[in-house]
């Protein structure tokens, strides 16, 4: 069989190659993906336009290659596995057969928007499950040709028999949401009968205790005061939430399973579901006395939109606490292995200012309208923590500072090109702001940039290149050579910057462009200056041109 790499299968140019491959043929399928939805509105079909999109199935495929990833990746750390993935060669025929897949499956997307299709799918009774089901095959045959190409499928057989379990919860968890996505009406539906009522209750007897008295409306979903009122519905009693906890939490423990006890770790589940449903009643109390007794507006656009992600964080800190602090959960490897290096320390500390931004953002978040006044207040909390630990952060020192300005410079094009300015967000912003008195404005804006340009940066980089970039590749090259396993942290710690941005696309790119300036010296503070170029140009350009969606 003739191999396309029959020499040196450590070449980085191999590797990064496949990866370019895999990465070029999935914004293909996306950009087909989209244009069949676009052409699917002009027949007014929601059968078409819901084939076309297929975003469950989508989804489907990501969460389960991602977790079933996740789960086989500790199987791959031994040295014979490690050897296997190291010496695998890609033959013409693997790679054949993973454009033909791609190839077929893009045109199976393409061909859907056309009127014979629409015209089967009204005469044909099966002509849906048909399509999907075609669809569904075509996504797992993309995705098994396209692991051919990095691991040999054998190993990963091997590793999936060996982890049954795991895999069994991956695929079980997949057709829940399925069946959750079809019979959402009938779900929420149930979910409301079972919990509307103890909600209530927990809700009223907290606003009793505190004093806000609200209660609820008979026969109703309404609860509340004669001054602010709030409908429960069934995405308000936590269903969401639950789902989410639950999922993190199992791939916690199974991708923890060699040093924790997972039945009796599985036990902490209900009670995770219990402290959630109990935190979500007070949460609707607290924002009918908010709502009552402070501010509509903030208890809206405030605490509404974030109190839900606070009691989600605060319930998985306190099972994963527990889980690591109590012996009763822990195997014996995990109470053999209790020494942490100070090295390991140090670069768990690397995240430690961003987890307080996030953190205290989240908090002044919940009490504020609809401009955000307390900015200052989670840029200070994260300088003061940088400041406080600053000895045990690299060392500052710039490497390239030309090529750094130069990579700001190109993300801050990049930014602009792809993100349209907003003008209805950029004209509220400009009313809240200047409706403060002159100081303010100029206080906050000050701070806005003290953040934004030297804040932001610094604690970024700490976070998603010198921790979260050298993590995956330390974590990748237990199982894949050196050149594939940073390739394996730039990506994903890009793209996890682009997700976090609310930008995936503007955001990876960006995150790319400072790991390639951070990589090039090996000083962090490269990609600190391009980060702060960045920032302080989109500043700049907000106020200067009242564009101030970019702020």
């Amino acid at each position: 069989m003739p191999h396309l790499d029959s020499h040196s299968t450590h070449r980085p140019a191999r590797w990064l190659g496949l990866l370019g491959l895999l990465a070029l043929q999935a914004m293909g399928l996306r950009f087909v993906r989209w244009q069949a939805i676009e052409d699917a509105k002009a027949f007014g079909s929601v059968q078409l336009s819901f084939v076309a999109a297929h975003r469950d199935l989508v989804k489907i495929v990501l969460f389960v290659s991602i977790a079933l990833a996740l789960l086989l990746v500790k199987d791959f750390a031994g040295a014979s596995s490690r050897l296997r993935i190291a010496t695998h060669r890609v033959g013409t025929e693997q790679l054949g057969l993973n454009l033909l897949a791609v190839l077929l499956l893009g045109s199976l997307i393409w061909s859907i928007p056309s009127a014979p299709v629409n015209a089967w799918l009204g005469a044909a009774t099966l002509g849906l499950p048909v399509l999907y089901g075609a669809l569904a095959l075509g996504w797992g045959a993309v995705v098994i040709s396209a692991m051919a190409l990095l691991v040999p499928l054998s190993l990963v057989a091997r590793a999936l028999r060996q982890n049954a379990l795991g895999a069994s919860v991956v695929v079980v968890g997949a057709a829940v949401y399925v069946l959750t996505q079809s019979y959402l009406t009938t779900f929420e539906t149930g979910w409301s009968k079972l919990l509307l009522p103890p909600t209530v209750f927990v809700a009223t007897q907290f606003s009793a205790l505190v004093g806000t008295n609200a209660l609820p409306r008979a026969g109703t979903p309404y609860f509340g005061t004669e001054r602010f009122v709030v409908d429960i519905g069934p995405t308000c009693l936590g269903y969401q939430g639950v789902s989410i906890v639950l999922l993190l939490l199992l791939s916690y423990i199974i991708s923890n399973r060699d040093r924790l006890r997972v039945g009796r770790s599985l036990l902490l589940l209900p009670a995770a579901v219990g402290t959630m449903l109990l935190l979500n009643a007070v949460r609707i109390a607290v924002l009918v006395g908010i709502g009552d007794q402070w501010s509509p507006e903030v208890a809206v656009m405030g605490f509404h939109s974030t109190a839900g992600w606070v009691e989600l964080i605060l319930t998985l800190v306190i099972v994963v606490l527990t889980l690591n602090h109590y012996q009763f959960f822990q195997g014996p490897s995990a109470q053999r292995s209790t020494v942490v290096t100070e090295s390991t320390l140090r670069d768990e500390l690397f995240l430690l200012p961003q987890v307080v931004l996030i953190g205290v953002s989240f908090i002044t978040q919940m009490f504020t309208g609809a401009f955000y006044w307390l900015y200052p207040v989670h840029i200070a909390a994260a300088a003061y923590v940088f400041w406080r630990y600053r000895a045990l952060f690299p060392h500052r020192q710039l490497g390239a500072p030309v090529v750094a300005m130069a990579g700001g410079l190109v993300v801050f094009v990049l930014w602009v090109a792809l993100i349209p300015p907003d003008v209805e967000a950029a004209q509220t912003f400009a009313q809240e702001l200047f409706s403060a008195s002159p100081a303010l404005v100029v206080f906050w804006l000050l701070m806005r940039f003290v953040g934004t340009a030297l804040v932001v940066p610094l604690v970024e980089e700490l976070a998603f290149r010198a921790f979260l970039l050298r993590q995956i590749e330390r974590w990748s090259a237990q199982v894949l050579p050196p050149p594939l396993a940073l390739a394996s942290g730039v990506i994903l710690s890009a793209v996890t910057f682009g997700v976090l941005h609310s930008a995936w696309l503007a955001g990876s790119l960006a995150g790319l462009v400072y790991a390639g300036v951070y990589l090039r010296r090996g000083k962090l503070y490269d990609a600190v200056l391009a980060h702060a170029v960045t920032n302080l140009l989109l500043a700049l350009y907000a106020v200067l041109l009242e564009r101030w969606s970019y702020l």
